[in-house]
């Protein structure tokens, strides 16, 4: 008797051991929601939102309010991006990762930037998205005049998304 319980409590503990080491492999509805994507660059990392949404068995992804073309297979993801490089010229930014444990990562690939282009180095560099929660700020904006100002992107330190969802109103004027 004393060595079948010995036994049990063995295996129960040998169990909730192995449980707890397993890295689960991600299913394709994992991916829905916003993430925080961060991509490292040899310069000042990007940081902006990543949405996921799956619709009529398709997946739809936007890049800071722009699509983006996605493709999810498994726990794999490639997203492409547009963007212009500082000099205007459009580009892509190719993420292709895996997500594994609730967080994305994986490497970035450059097509059609130009050799003088300051994003020209970027192949390569890495990528990781974590899910996003828009919490509220810990402190309140008492009054609008204290975001008065010029509002201008940080050098280098956006997407510079290229194409954006516009209304049917906007694209006719664009």
């Amino acid at each position: 008797m004393r060595n079948s319980v010995f036994s049990t409590l063995l295996l129960v503990l040998a169990i909730c051991c192995s449980r707890n080491s397993m890295t689960f492999a991600a299913e394709e509805t994992d991916f829905a929601g916003s993430w925080r994507l961060e991509v490292r660059i040899p310069a000042d990392p990007l940081i902006g939102i990543l949405q996921l949404e799956k619709s009529g068995g398709n997946w739809i992804a936007h890049v800071e309010g722009g699509p983006a073309p996605v493709v999810i297979n498994g726990s794999h993801i490639e997203v492409t991006v547009d963007a212009r490089d500082r000099q205007g010229f459009a580009f892509r930014r190719v993420l292709s990762g895996e997500l594994r444990d609730g967080t994305m990562s994986g490497t970035l690939a450059s097509v059609d930037v130009l050799e003088t282009a300051a994003e020209f180095g970027e192949n390569g560099s890495s990528w990781s998205a974590e899910p996003w929660r828009n919490d509220p700020p810990a402190y309140a904006i008492e009054e609008a005049t204290e975001l008065a100002g010029v509002w201008v992107p940080l050098r280098g330190r956006d997407f510079r998304k290229y194409t954006m969802d516009l209304t049917p109103a906007a694209k006719a004027w664009h």
